[in-house]
């Protein structure tokens, strides 16, 4: 509202315009500004894509950054915040309008934890993919305090919109026993990842050249790549006899997962039109972005700075390749 008759403040007589941005009162001529200058040096405007050139290694860390800008690390690193506060509100948005509006999506899924001040944060990675794409994109993580749980899965998989979580028809994992029971309970189809399979007999098989090693490892590779019953009942014979005869609390084990859940690792034939991938190497590659990230960054001091880093590396990543079975020249 207009003051029309406003008093000065030194002799309470009538003000007066006084040029632009300057009043002045009519009985002691004085003048002052109606918007004064903040007082102190300006604050700093960190240069334009400097979080950018962070991501990418332009920047390797905070000291070469305060060498490149001629000032203290302590400056260095606030106008990389600066910079990180801005790209995230500038592109918090972005991520689900990548997403085509119809059609069927394939949801990867892994998790990744972290040490935040004697406490333990796990990470819940979610990548959408359309069923006819090959790539993926990256949806804003999940924090959530302690181990990897079901609760925190039923969590992150909320976070998402109801329309996007009612077009997912498949689901790939590293077998995570809540993740797949939640996965079957949505009537999704569940994909298990070979590699972690493969991974994990490897890590009790001993060297790679020995007969028993080979053996196992054939069979394992012959029985998720086939949907031929005939063959899966041979199959599913020898690897019994081999797990009856290890003395590898380790292999029998696996190979007891195995012989319980080897459908869950031939969805993809079962399956060919959700264009399905055999492991979840993709979200294991995002996952490997963070941990440099982490490295690169010497911890958090908060749970709100651990937020903005990821967060901010999730946006400008915003996708990554994740072709499904039959685009993979390479067998398993």
């Amino acid at each position: 509202m207009a003051h029309q008759h406003l008093k000065s403040a030194c002799c309470r007589a009538l003000v007066i315009r006084y040029g632009g941005k300057r009043r002045q009162c009519i009985k002691c001529r004085t003048t002052w500004t109606v918007r004064p200058k903040k007082r102190g040096r300006k604050p700093a405007k960190p240069p334009r894509g400097l979080i950018e050139s962070y991501f990418v290694h332009d920047t390797p860390n905070v000291r070469s950054l305060a060498r490149r800008l001629g000032c203290g690390r302590d400056r260095a690193q606030r106008l990389l915040m600066k910079s990180l506060v801005r790209h995230v509100s500038m592109h918090s948005s972005d991520w689900s309008k990548k997403i085509p509006r119809r059609g069927t999506l394939i949801v990867v899924a892994d998790a990744i934890w972290h040490w935040l001040k004697d406490k333990k944060i796990t990470i819940y990675i979610l990548l959408l993919r359309p069923r006819k794409d090959a790539a993926a994109l990256l949806c804003p993580p999940f924090f959530a305090f302690g181990h990897e749980t079901a609760g925190g899965w039923r969590d992150a998989l909320r976070s998402l919109p109801h329309q996007m979580l009612a077009r997912i028809r498949g689901l790939v994992c590293d077998g995570h026993v809540a993740l797949v029971a939640m996965g079957k309970r949505r009537h999704w189809k569940v994909q298990r990842c070979h590699f972690h399979l493969l991974a994990n007999l490897q890590m009790y098989l001993g060297p790679r050249q020995h007969p028993r090693t080979i053996a196992i490892l054939s069979l394992v590779r012959q029985l998720i790549t086939t949907i031929d019953e005939p063959l899966i009942t041979r199959t599913l014979a020898r690897i019994g006899v081999l797990k009856s005869h290890s003395n590898s609390r380790g292999i029998r084990r696996v190979l007891s997962g195995l012989e319980t859940n080897y459908r869950d690792f031939q969805t993809y034939l079962r399956y060919p039109k959700l264009n399905l991938p055999t492991t979840s190497n993709s979200a294991e590659s995002c996952i490997n972005g963070v941990r440099d990230l982490m490295r690169r960054c010497r911890g958090f001091r908060s749970l709100r700075a651990l937020r903005l880093w990821v967060n901010g590396y999730m946006m400008w990543k915003k996708t990554i390749r994740c072709s499904g079975k039959h685009q993979q020249k390479k067998s398993v």
